[in-house]
């Protein structure tokens, strides 16, 4: 029987192999990455573990097999073993499968981890491609369990082939894929960040657009906005680079800007979201395509607004007004109104607030926005009110509640607001 330390090396790497990391940065860096994305793994087998009994997955499990009577092998097998070993792990597939069909799932998995722990001695890659394809199935057949044991062992083989470079371009693409398959995205993006490091090495730009986009998606899908605009914007200076520039590119550059606009919106760095919006206006231009414009003036004028220039903050939303109305995109018109009389309004403007909210009032006829309607006939009266033109607040809260009772909402609302206007006015 192996000793606890014993068993726990078998899915971990060895004193030398951490040593080995341990020696720079990047080996300390992907140590805790590798950490990171395995300690719900642990977390859970601990807890399927009795306190004096040590956990060993079912990839991690030693003892001799009848494919393979000697556990660890003393030397290399010969290219006539190994082409009998395959034929044989072929054959538990073709069996492991057949149970699945069958709907025996425990007994399938059974069968594929033997497999699994016999690829091992085919090879690096031969294994990764085996833990691949039975991942795949275990995510098919919503397994939680399965795929984390499967990442588990893909972590160690990764931390395995780092501690013994170089690790070849074939098995690191076959890890990076395999690792945003089952959404281990720290070591995905290590793993990538590599592949990126060759590609750069030997000046293979399609191969960096590739490892990029993987990149920038993986940062992007985990919040991670700050590195994400990094990759977007290298995959745009080299689209922006390519002189042969195709449809895909353009579509491809659009994705690109589109994403750094949310990006930079979202993490408040309002004008760099501006420069990137001026040149997705300047696309929509060159494409003649006004159907996006209204929105994205919009979207400019709350970057300005934010940034203090509320005189061009107010000449985007009123752009955006005009194009939407012609465009008849009613909604869109609205909510430009509705932008412009909050800027007014945060000025003490209230004349120039009633007029956009009068406009706004026909927009929302047009466009059938009877909720819209009663908000705009609300804010109208309000104004009024705090003005204390008394009969026109009067008529506009009227109005409201005209509205109010079609929609049987908020009527005792608008009642309470005429009754307001009415002690007001009297003397």
């Amino acid at each position: 029987m192996q000793t606890s330390l014993e068993q726990k090396t078998l899915f971990w790497p060895s004193r030398t192999q951490i040593v080995r990391l341990a020696c720079s940065a990047a080996g300390i860096l992907l140590l805790l990455s590798v950490a990171a994305d395995l300690r719900p793994v642990f977390a859970q087998q601990s807890q399927q573990s009795k306190p004096d009994e040590p956990y060993t997955s079912p990839l991690e499990i030693t003892k001799p097999d009848p494919l393979l009577p000697q556990w660890p092998l003393k030397k290399p097998l010969t290219p006539l073993e190994v082409q009998a070993l395959t034929t044989a792990l072929d054959e538990l597939n073709q069996q492991a499968t057949a149970q699945l069909q069958a709907g025996n799932l425990a007994e399938a998995f059974k069968i594929w981890y033997r497999e699994l722990r016999l690829r091992r001695f085919l090879g690096p890659l031969a294994e990764v491609e085996a833990l691949t394809r039975v991942a795949k199935i275990a995510l098919s057949q919503n397994q939680t369990t399965q795929v984390q044991l499967i990442t588990q062992r893909l972590q160690v083989i990764y931390l395995e082939a780092q501690a013994q470079p170089p690790i070849t371009p074939q098995l690191l693409q076959a890890l990076g894929d395999v690792f945003v398959l089952v959404q281990a995205k720290q070591s995905a993006v290590d793993v990538y960040q590599q592949i990126l490091a060759n590609a750069q090495a030997r000046q293979d730009v399609p191969a960096q657009e590739i490892a990029l986009k993987t990149i920038a998606e993986l940062y992007f899908g985990g919040l991670n906005f700050s590195e994400a605009a990094v990759a977007y914007e290298q995959l745009l200076a080299i689209s922006e680079a390519k002189v042969n520039r195709s449809e895909q590119t353009r579509l491809e550059e659009d994705t690109y800007l589109q994403q750094l606009a949310f990006i930079y919106a979202h993490s408040q760095q309002h004008q760099k979201a501006l420069d990137v919006r001026t040149k997705i206006l300047n696309r929509y231009r060159i494409a003649k395509d006004p159907t996006q414009v209204a929105a994205l003036k919009i979207a400019m004028g709350e970057d300005y607004e934010v940034l203090g220039r509320l005189g061009k903050a107010a000449q985007f939303y009123q752009e955006a007004y005009t194009l939407a109305w012609q465009l008849q995109q009613y909604a869109r018109a609205g909510e430009a109104l509705q932008n412009l009389a909050a800027l007014y309004l945060s000025q003490n403007e209230l004349e120039a607030a009633l007029q956009v909210y009068q406009i706004l009032v026909v927009v929302d006829q047009r466009g059938y926005n009877f909720f819209g309607m009663m908000d705009t006939y609300d804010r109208i009266g309000k104004i009024y009110l705090a003005r204390q033109a008394f009969t026109q607040a009067l008529a506009a809260f009227q109005k409201g509640l005209e509205i109010a009772q079609q929609l049987k909402y908020q009527e005792d609302y608008f009642s309470r607001q005429i009754e307001l206007v009415n002690q007001k006015r009297s003397p």
